[in-house]
């Protein structure tokens, strides 16, 4: 007690308490362990790797902005593609902010920004789905050789903490369309999840759809949702698809 006591009233010294908060079932497991990498900057990535000389220095720098930079907080937060997606979910909730200098104090910042047992889910399901997906596509840039869409990035982000949210709460009433409306006009996206005959995931997708009826938003999506189907190999040999929507005008 008392070296606890000694931590907490040395201003100078920095004390996390928030770890624990990581392993809650909130996200699929993958997601959770790596949140926690990346909390405790111990992620394989290339700086790192640069660092015990698996790749040469010239190989090092970051994958959406090319800087030098060799730092897990320079992924997540500094580089100027990974501070647009942030700044872009910030503005999506009227918020401003100012990101800190490294992953585990903008954890610690992230956790005093709201309240309420329910409303806390839904903003740590945020923070995972910002460092997946940031990290998931760091690796299609450096592995598969795709460029960086802020704004696609951006709507998958809310698709999946939607998806995760109804694996919650099955209550929940909002679809990753619905979170992607703003407030300053109705920019609508759409998403789904395919699935084989045993429940599990073959892929996500999202996009922007721009200023519709959300009836129409509705049928776009199982659109999208069919096309994506076709273009899979593994729904080749299937002789019937079954096709799931919240909206009842569509499915009436």
């Amino acid at each position: 007690m008392q070296s606890l006591y000694s931590c907490l009233i040395n201003a100078s010294t920095q004390v996390s308490f928030c770890s624990s908060s990581l392993w809650q079932g909130l996200a699929p497991p993958k997601v959770e362990l790596l949140v926690w990498l990346a909390y405790r900057d111990h992620l394989c990535y290339k700086g790192w790797l640069s660092s015990i000389n698996v790749i040469s220095p010239s190989q090092s720098g970051c994958p959406f902005c090319f800087d030098a930079s060799k730092s897990i907080s320079h992924l997540f937060l500094h580089c100027y593609h990974s501070w647009r997606v942030s700044n872009w979910l910030f503005s999506w909730r009227d918020l401003k902010f100012c990101l800190p200098k490294t992953v585990d104090a903008f954890l610690n910042e992230w956790n005093s920004l709201c309240y309420g047992n329910f409303q806390r889910k839904f903003w740590l399901k945020l923070f995972y789905a910002i460092v997946s997906s940031l990290w998931l596509s760091r690796n299609d840039i450096i592995f598969n050789n795709k460029e960086m869409d802020t704004i696609s990035l951006c709507s998958l982000i809310l698709f999946r903490v939607a998806t995760w949210m109804r694996a919650l709460d099955a209550s929940f009433p909002f679809s990753g369309a619905d979170l992607l409306v703003t407030t300053d006009a109705i920019k609508l996206g759409i998403g789904g999840v395919l699935r084989d005959s045993f429940g599990n995931i073959i892929c996500l997708f999202s996009c922007f759809v721009g200023i519709i009826d959300s009836n129409a938003v509705e049928l776009l999506a199982i659109s999208k949702a069919l096309k994506v189907s076709v273009s899979k190999q593994i729904f080749s040999s299937i002789s019937s698809i079954i096709i799931e929507s919240d909206s009842m005008n569509v499915v009436s």
